[in-house]
Formats: C-alpha cells, sequence, structure tokens
C-alpha cells in the first residue's frame, strides 16, 4: 500500500516520483525501443497475398476485327495417344480455373490447338493457334518500353528489385464476343478461353497498356510486358517504394511469381543488361550466349545472331563496320555462301 496526498496548486512539482509510477503500475519502463524500419522481407510478408492465385485486371478486353475478316474453322490437331491423358488433365485444369470453358453452341470461328511438353515438369501447356483469327485482329499498336525508355529513371538507384507478373496475359478477362472468337477444337470437344490466351496478336498491346495504368505516378517503378522493375538511391527508398508498388498490385488485381521475384540487391538482370550502381553493362550470360553460337547456316539464323549483337551495340564500339560482310548476305538478291570473310567478321 502505497499512500499520498493530492494537492493543487499551479507550477506545483509532481507528486509523484518514477518508482512511485512504477509501482502503482501507472506507466510501464522499456529499456530498448526497436526503431528500425521494416525490412523488404517482412513488406513482402505482408503482402503474401498477392503472391498466390491468378490475378485479374479490372474491366474487360474486347478484339477488333477487320470488315473484311472472314471467319475460318480448323479441325482438330491430331494428338499423339501417348499424351492424350495429360492434354485431358490440362484442359480439366484450366477448365477449373475458369482460364477456359466447353463450347457447345455454334460458332463462326474455330481455331486449331498445339500442345507443346514442358521439359521440366512433363506436363503440356496449352497453347491456341490463331494464325487465321490474327490475320482478322486489327491491332492497338500501343507502345512497347524498351530499356532506353527505363534507363533514365535509374540515376542514382543504389538497390534493384525485378518482380515478375504471374500468369501474364491470364489476368485479363474476355469479353463474351472476344471469347467466343478464340473457340478452339480438340479431340476431347470444343472449348473458348475466358481470359487473354497467348499468341493473340494484340494480347501484348493489351497487358502493357494494363500494366502501365496500374502502375502510373509510382516512384522508381517501371515494368517492360510482365517483368515489373523497382529501384531506390536508399535502402529506405527501395522499401518505400516497394511497399508502394505492392499496393497498386493488389488494388489492380495483379499477382507476382513468388518464385522469380529479386528483391534488394545491388545488382540485377533485366532484359540482357546488368543494372548495377555504377550503371548499366552487357549482361555476361548473354554475352556467353552470343559467344558459343554456332555460324549461321542460312539468312533466318544470321538474323537471330545479329539482332542479339546489335542489341548490345552501345558496348561494342565500331560494331557496324565489323558485322558488313554479315549483312551483306542478308541483301535480297544475295546468295548466302559463307566464306573467310564472313568467318573473320563473326569471329
Amino acid at each position: 500500500m502505497l499512500d499520498f496526498d493530492i494537492v493543487y496548486a499551479e507550477n506545483a512539482p509532481p507528486v509523484l516520483g518514477l518508482c512511485a509510477y512504477l509501482d502503482v503500475n501507472l506507466v510501464k519502463l522499456v529499456h530498448m525501443v526497436d526503431a528500425q524500419p521494416k525490412t523488404h522481407t517482412s513488406i513482402t510478408e505482408e503482402f503474401a497475398d498477392v503472391f498466390k492465385g491468378i490475378g485479374l485486371f479490372p474491366g474487360e478486353c474486347t478484339f477488333h476485327l477487320k470488315p473484311s475478316a472472314i471467319p475460318v474453322v480448323c479441325p482438330p490437331c491430331c494428338i499423339p495417344y501417348d499424351l492424350r491423358n495429360r492434354l485431358k488433365d490440362e484442359l480439366d485444369e484450366m477448365e477449373k480455373m475458369d482460364i477456359i470453358q466447353k463450347v457447345t453452341e455454334p460458332t463462326e470461328w474455330v481455331n486449331a490447338l498445339v500442345a507443346v511438353e514442358k521439359p521440366k515438369t512433363g506436363k503440356l501447356r496449352v497453347c491456341l493457334d490463331p494464325r487465321p483469327l490474327n490475320k482478322a485482329i486489327q491491332r492497338p499498336h500501343y507502345p512497347l518500353p524498351t530499356l532506353d525508355d527505363v534507363t533514365p529513371r535509374l540515376a542514382g538507384a543504389q538497390y534493384f528489385s525485378v518482380l515478375d507478373a504471374r500468369s501474364g496475359y491470364w489476368t485479363i478477362k474476355l469479353s463474351h464476343e472476344s471469347s467466343m472468337l478464340t473457340t478452339f477444337n480438340t479431340i476431347y470437344g470444343r472449348y473458348r478461353f475466358n481470359r487473354l490466351p497467348f499468341g493473340i496478336i494484340s494480347a501484348q498491346d493489351e497487358f502493357q497498356r494494363r500494366v502501365d495504368e496500374a502502375y502510373e505516378g509510382l516512384q522508381g517503378v517501371a515494368a517492360i510486358v510482365d517483368d515489373i522493375l523497382l529501384c531506390g538511391r536508399t535502402k529506405e527508398e527501395h522499401d518505400a517504394n516497394l511497399r508502394a508498388m505492392l499496393e497498386r498490385t493488389r488494388e489492380r488485381g495483379i499477382k507476382l511469381n513468388k518464385d522469380k521475384r529479386i528483391i534488394c540487391v545491388s545488382e540485377v538482370s533485366y532484359f540482357g543488361h546488368k543494372l548495377t550502381r555504377e550503371g548499366i553493362k552487357p549482361d555476361p550470360n548473354k554475352v556467353k550466349a552470343i559467344k558459343e553460337m554456332a555460324p549461321p547456316r542460312n539468312k533466318a539464323e544470321l538474323e537471330t545472331i545479329l539482332g542479339m549483337v546489335t542489341y548490345l551495340s552501345k558496348f561494342a564500339p565500331r560494331l557496324s563496320e565489323a558485322i558488313a560482310p554479315l549483312r551483306e548476305l542478308l541483301k535480297e538478291n544475295s546468295e548466302f555462301t559463307w566464306d573467310s570473310n564472313q568467318d573473320v567478321a563473326f569471329q
């Protein structure tokens, strides 16, 4: 028991001291306060829901067909007998996720199906083969950003993160009319896509536009298709940008791939380049891949090689002069003849 009197007077000294306050449990003495900001790990744990499931952007996507478009009906593709069960399993799984649904009514368009075996899992990737449909779709031609568009935002950046938008185009819902246009044939009947399928000529335009709109106005955030880049000049700035990005991701219904995230590093690979604190450098893995490429056997292979090399041209002085003998082979009337001049240029 602690006895004390209460006296009121202006500017009087306090009646109770610290020990008395502690004895009657009016205050609690805390010897240490953790004033450190939340780490990027705790931030991503706070937004764990963003790394689960398949996202869904607001609104719907509608294809616009050319007035002269003529519907095409493709027969079911021949699927090897040993792949048929796996194809059915994949179709059932996609139907369960509401990516596709069965079609029983007549449709003007019926597309072909392509089933590609995934090398690591052995599962089948079900893809639309919409080549006739693509000829009929009017592409919106939304401007796709390049790394040169992104690099001005990296000035002074010391910390980088790269996050991958999960399931890509499947996060965009199709309107009913456009969904019917994606009807495809299988040995198990016809299905149509409820979400935007891979292979549609306008898919990248639609996806990039929605991603740009989703992260518009955020500091230190840029995206090229489904690869979202985030940076900061300090760790605190990086984590603040990361939190803002994850909040916007949750608001807009985007889901991220947990297994592909790279968070708060001093350098990161991004579209064939290495982003570092010292600036942009060529990605060693891409350089290694170019060095290990075999000499081309035709014009198509040469175009592929030159495309990869030219992508890193800013790091290769006098490149156009070095590859001039190779470009000669790409001229319309040139015969593809590989001799010592081309081999020297290639090396």
